[in-house]
C-alpha cells in the first residue's frame, strides 16, 4: 500500500506534494508585492493539507513581522469562496491567499458582485494550477502542483516493495509558483 498524503505514514509507504512550501511559495509572492494585510481562505479544518497551508501562510508573514488575519474556513469548493466573499470586510485586506484554486473564482465574483476586480482593487494567489485556472477573469496566480509525478511517484513506490520488498525513501514534491494576472504590487492608496 502507497499513500499519498501530506503527512508521513510510520507503517506504509508515502508521497506527497509540499503544501507547506505551496503556501509560503503563495503567501511570499503577495508579500514581495507589497501585501502586508493579507486573508487566507482554507480548506476544511484537520486536513493534512489545509493545516500545512495555514502553517506556511503564518510562518510566511512571521518573515515579515506582518500579522495574519482570521482564517477565513471553506470546503474547498468555488460555493465556499463565494460565501468568503459575501461576508469579508474588503477593508481588511489587500490581498488574499485562497487555499486552493477552486475557492479563489467563488471569492472574485462574490466580491465583483460588491463592486471589486482582482487585481485593481486585491490581489489573489491560488493553489494547484487547475487547468482552469489561467483562464479565469482574470488569469489566477497560482502554485503548481504535480500531481502527475505524485502519481508516478507513488506507482514507483509500489512497483519497488512488490518487486523487491524494500521500502524507498518518501518522495517530497516541490511545488512551484506561477504568477499570472490576479496578483500585481500594491496599490499606494490601498
Amino acid at each position: 500500500m502507497v499513500i499519498l498524503s501530506g503527512h508521513a505514514w510510520p507503517n506504509a509507504d508515502s508521497a506527497t506534494v509540499d503544501s507547506y512550501e505551496a503556501a509560503l511559495l503563495a503567501t511570499r509572492q503577495l508579500i514581495e508585492l507589497g501585501h502586508r494585510r493579507t486573508l487566507h481562505i482554507a480548506g476544511p479544518e484537520r486536513i493534512n493539507e489545509t493545516v500545512d497551508r495555514e502553517n506556511g501562510y503564518h510562518d510566511a508573514l512571521a518573515e515579515v513581522a506582518a500579522a495574519p488575519l482570521p482564517i477565513v474556513r471553506g470546503d474547498w469548493s468555488a460555493e465556499s469562496g463565494f460565501r468568503a466573499g459575501a461576508v469579508v470586510d474588503p477593508g481588511d485586506f489587500t490581498a488574499v491567499f485562497s487555499g486552493n484554486d477552486q475557492m479563489a473564482p467563488g471569492f472574485m465574483n462574490a466580491l465583483r458582485g460588491r463592486g471589486l476586480v482582482a487585481p485593481a482593487d486585491y490581489s489573489i494567489v491560488g493553489i494547484d494550477d487547475m487547468p482552469d485556472a489561467r483562464h479565469f477573469a482574470p488569469p489566477l496566480s497560482t502554485v503548481w502542483m504535480d500531481f502527475v509525478e505524485l502519481g508516478r511517484a507513488g506507482f514507483g513506490m509500489l512497483a519497488e516493495r512488490i518487486t523487491t520488498g524494500e521500502r524507498l525513501a518518501r518522495p517530497v514534491i516541490h511545488p512551484r509558483l506561477v504568477p499570472r494576472e490576479s496578483s500585481t504590487r500594491i496599490r499606494p492608496d490601498l
